[in-house]
């Protein structure tokens, strides 16, 4: 028998997947609906998420959070940064210190992290999406470094 495994997906309450099985030794990508909408908003590969696939799946999880669109922009915001970052490092693979890039993402992940940790304090947004995020935000740590 064959297995195909999607390792490390998050989910909320409204998330579902879907795949389409090709015979016995291939499946399709899992797509997910983070939205419950019924439409595709993430596809991710077997064996595993990328570190951008991963940031998508995360600013999809924010879209749904209810914390106003200005602190949803900041938020955003200190994500693109982080997205920048990991797409930076993509694209230099042979050329860069790979070292510096990596701990140029963490940072930009420390600062998206400490966002989120001021937005929580302030009543912004609730302790329940601040964890979501966080737990994602550790994920996305391990994924970077890996």
């Amino acid at each position: 028998s064959t297995t195909t495994e999607y390792q490390n997906v998050p989910v909320t309450a409204s998330t579902s997947g879907s795949l389409v099985v090709h015979g016995i030794a291939s499946t399709s990508p899992l797509t997910l609906d983070v939205d419950g909408d019924g439409q595709g908003d993430v596809i991710l590969s077997a064996g595993g998420v990328s570190p951008r696939a991963y940031v998508e799946l995360i600013e999809s999880v924010i879209e749904q959070m209810d914390i106003g669109k200005k602190k949803e922009k900041k938020i955003e915001e200190q994500l693109d940064d982080v997205e920048d970052a990991i797409e930076k490092r993509d694209e230099c693979k042979k050329k860069c210190d790979m070292r510096k890039l990596t701990k140029k993402i963490e940072h930009q992940i420390d600062d998206f992290s400490e966002i989120v940790q001021k937005l929580k304090k302030k009543g912004h947004i609730s302790h329940e999406d601040a964890r979501v995020l966080i737990e994602m935000i550790e994920h996305l740590r391990l994924l970077v470094v890996e």
